[in-house]
């Protein structure tokens, strides 16, 4: 798995998630909506989130495809 196909996966992860909670809350903040500041300071923790998790997932990938090698 190459970086650009991590940030790739982290950005349709929180495009996803962010998607989900947020037409569920709509549903429920009709008359207040959220800021998009707020949203778009959720969207930037969850990619960070996302971006971190799997650059661990790939790096514990690649040394467990060396270790296999040998």
């Amino acid at each position: 798995m190459k970086i650009v196909h991590v940030l790739l996966y982290a950005l349709l992860l929180t495009l996803f998630t962010a998607g989900i909670i947020f037409s569920t809350m709509a549903s429920y903040t009709e008359t207040s909506p959220l800021p998009y500041t707020v949203i778009g300071a959720f969207m930037a923790v969850l990619f960070a989130l996302y971006t971190a998790v799997l650059i661990k997932y790939r790096g514990r990938r690649i040394q467990n495809d060396k270790e296999n090698r040998v």
